[in-house]
């Protein structure tokens, strides 16, 4: 499990409003079982106006490189065609991310 943050192009503060809800909405709906490397899922989203925290669940074969960047194509293009004003930048997401290893909690 892995919690993976990137920023937005150029540190713009732009998932604000109804922004943010499509983004959050996008990010938790984004999940790959079509992937080479088999199934994945996003557990938890966290959007703030200038980059969103996703947790998602992958199997070892998964690298955060991967997810980071399969959950970016997924939701990049569905954003700036719905919000003409997102075009503006050159990309939506930086190239950037942060991933960190997560054990779950036992219940």
């Amino acid at each position: 499990m892995y919690d993976i943050s990137w920023p937005v192009c150029r540190g713009k503060e732009v998932l604000v409003d109804e922004v943010a809800e499509c983004a959050a909405d996008l990010l938790a709906k984004a999940a790959g079982t079509h992937h080479k490397y088999g199934p994945w899922r996003v557990l938890e989203v966290h959007v703030e106006p200038g980059g969103v925290v996703v947790r998602a669940e992958a199997g070892p074969e998964f690298s955060p490189h991967l997810l980071a960047r399969e959950i970016k194509a997924a939701t990049s293009p569905v954003l700036r065609e719905r919000f003409p004003h997102l075009r503006r930048l050159p990309s939506l997401w930086t190239r950037e991310y942060r991933a960190v290893t997560v054990t779950p909690d036992p219940k």
